[in-house]
């Protein structure tokens, strides 16, 4: 190939295939990769390719790293590498090694390298990436079978469910104007006492617990509406007088 100022068809379409073998996964392809896509290129050509400064710039305008760099690993720790990162492989990570020929202690020996633990943590954030698909699947599956909590998710992601909003209409909002009843019907200030205390115990895990309190006993309505004042409270705590 051609070490002139501009990039030749063949070249072209090398670097056009590098570029969408790269954009589909994440990684440009391997030299085995590119010889079995183009027939006509050998290895004394493609290296030479490789050496182009116009294809490394080329390469580098794109962001794409080229030659990839698990090209510095061996063919065995290439197969380890796609063994072990194979979600849909059932095998168990020992069984993935011994059936490709490597050791554990000698894939935790590679996994001290830091090039080929970058190698390798480069591949499954890829994977990741590419996997949302996965997520929204699982979600749809969970749906169709009526999960509960795969339809309340679905709603929340669309906006359409908010379960602290819910519970403040439910919980807060329903206690308060259940307040503004007690007091409208309820006269006598001990029975209010007596309902405050056990209404601020059932409420004691929630923050608004004393304010309730306060507001059936003072009369201290936080919705912003005028309420009756109840006086004389310190008879509250006193027991009522029999006979004289």
């Amino acid at each position: 190939m051609s070490q002139e100022s501009f990039l030749g068809n063949d070249e072209l379409d090398l670097v056009f295939f590098i570029e969408r073998q790269h954009s589909s996964t994440g990684f440009a392809p391997t030299d085995a990769q590119i010889r079995h896509r183009f027939s006509n290129v050998d290895e004394e050509t493609l290296q030479s390719f490789k050496r182009n400064d116009l294809v490394i710039r080329s390469m580098a305008a794109r962001g794409i790293p080229f030659p990839d760099p698990g090209e510095k690993f061996s063919q065995r720790q290439m197969a380890a590498i796609g063994s072990m990162l194979s979600y849909v492989d059932r095998r168990s990570d020992e069984k993935k090694l011994r059936d490709i020929g490597v050791t554990p202690r000698e894939w935790a020996g590679w996994l001290q390298d830091e090039e080929f633990a970058k190698y390798l943590r480069d591949r499954s954030e890829k994977m990741a990436e590419h996997s949302v698909h996965e997520a929204h699947m699982g979600l749809i599956k969970g749906m169709r079978s009526g999960n509960t909590a795969s339809i309340k998710l679905f709603l929340e992601m669309q906006g359409r469910y908010d379960p602290e909003r819910e519970s403040q209409i439910d919980v807060r909002l329903l206690i308060h104007k259940f307040i503004e009843v007690i007091q409208k019907y309820v006269k006598d200030p001990i029975l209010l006492h007596n309902i405050a205390r056990d209404l601020s115990a059932i409420a004691s895990k929630e923050s608004f617990g004393h304010a309730l309190g306060r507001t059936i006993i003072q009369g201290d309505n936080q919705m912003g509406e005028p309420v009756r004042q109840i006086t004389n409270a310190p008879e509250m705590f006193q027991a009522p007088k029999i006979g004289t």
